[in-house]
């Protein structure tokens, strides 16, 4: 999440103007995740997360004309003393030989050996707005940027790794990939 605040100032006479600015800013992000659990491991990983119900309504001429509700994540909330994240139930049944033998073909890629590959997905959504009054101006922008990262690292001693999108390709819009 960044929000920046923009202040000015604009005085100004017939053949003059003088402008004064300021600006402040802030981010905050999290990052976490495991790594080096080994080729067998498939768990879960959970994190705590605030969540808002929004009811969205599309107008058509000034009268409601659909309207429905989504769940969408707002930031994470970690509870004081508990942990800033859990590890889940087993889902090794979502990869495997045979969940790789029935994937499309258009869908698999190879990770070679000693490398790793990431999947990153970004969604940002900025508000903003402005006013100015007397030649004082004031402008407020919040932006929330959300960002889902899946990496797959194919260790130096094994053999190559084998991984497939879930709903397309690893470079169109693959959800999660799942690796054999």
């Amino acid at each position: 999440m960044a929000s920046t605040i923009d202040v000015a100032v604009n005085q100004s006479g017939s053949h003059w103007s003088i402008t004064h600015g300021k600006a402040v800013s802030s981010s905050t992000g999290h990052v976490m995740g495991y790594a080096n659990q080994g080729p067998f491991y498939a768990k879960q990983f959970k994190v705590p997360l605030e969540y808002i119900k929004y009811k969205h309504t599309r107008y058509c001429g000034g009268y409601p004309r659909t309207s429905w509700r989504t769940i969408e994540p707002i930031r994470y909330k970690i509870p004081a003393g508990q942990p800033v994240s859990k590890i889940g139930k087993d889902v090794k049944s979502k990869d495997g030989l045979s969940k790789y033998l029935s994937s499309p073909k258009s869908r698999r890629c190879i990770v070679p050996k000693g490398t790793f590959w990431e999947l990153n997905r970004t969604r940002s959504i900025k508000f903003s707005q402005a006013v100015t009054v007397y030649g004082v101006s004031l402008s407020v922008s919040t932006q929330y940027d959300r960002q889902h990262a899946q990496r797959i690292s194919a260790g130096a001693r094994s053999a190559e790794h084998d991984i497939w999108g879930q709903n397309d390709r690893l470079d169109g819009r693959p959800g999660v990939f799942l690796s054999y």
